[in-house]
């Protein structure tokens, strides 16, 4: 496996993270609710750093219609010019004639950077069927979550997750979910706002608004 991979922020990258929060995704665009629960894991000291890991080929996704790996990401790089706790992995993009899995992702991660403990964010609409990822249990057992609330999505009780992952890993899981972290802005809706012709100002930054209206995207 190709484990290189590089990442772009704005901090001095000598500098040590003991946690790094692996924020992945299509991110079809970027918008600010994704920048307001990369703070909110910041704010409450779940992570001394978000990682943005835009996926290639995300394995539920691969009948769908994507934006070019490469614009995705460079509308990424254009949020860390103002979140200098941000940063962004092109692992994936390089990568992107395998099927994005997020363990394999992981791995090359923690293999890169020995040094960080890497978590990883999860919706809780993901997270409800988590048990179909591949090799979710690796995941699982390596790695913490941080499992932020979705509108319209029930939080499992114990005995689901127990039933699902194991009474091990239940009680694990269940303090990984942060129930007053939340996101209800999809990047599907600002896609179909920008078909409809409306103005982006208040739910992506303003650079990623030029960007989009610059290279043409969404239209």
């Amino acid at each position: 496996m190709n484990t290189e991979t590089t990442t772009t922020n704005t901090r001095n990258s000598r500098q040590l993270k003991r946690f790094t929060a692996i924020f992945g995704g299509t991110f079809d665009p970027i918008h600010n609710a994704h920048l307001a629960l990369a703070n909110e894991v910041l704010s409450k000291d779940l992570a001394d750093e978000v990682m943005f890991v835009p996926a290639a080929k995300p394995p539920h996704k691969l009948e769908k219609k994507i934006t070019a790996a490469e614009d995705r990401l460079e509308m990424i790089k254009l949020v860390l010019e103002d979140n200098p706790a941000f940063a962004v992995s092109d692992y994936e993009v390089i990568n992107k004639k395998k099927t994005s899995y997020t363990v394999n992702t992981l791995r090359a991660l923690q293999t890169a950077y020995p040094e960080r403990r890497f978590k990883l964010i999860v919706g809780m609409d993901n997270f409800r069927d988590m048990d179909s990822w591949y090799n979710y249990q690796e995941i699982i057992n390596n790695f913490d979550l941080i499992i932020f609330s979705r509108p319209g999505t029930i939080q499992p009780s114990f005995g689901q997750i127990q039933e699902k992952f194991g009474p091990k890993a239940a009680n694990k899981l269940m303090d990984s979910i942060i129930s007053d972290i939340s996101i209800d802005i999809s990047s599907t809706n600002i896609r179909q706002l920008l078909n409809e012709g409306q103005e982006l100002t208040d739910l992506v930054p303003a650079k990623v608004a030029q960007y989009i209206e610059e290279n043409g995207l969404y239209t």
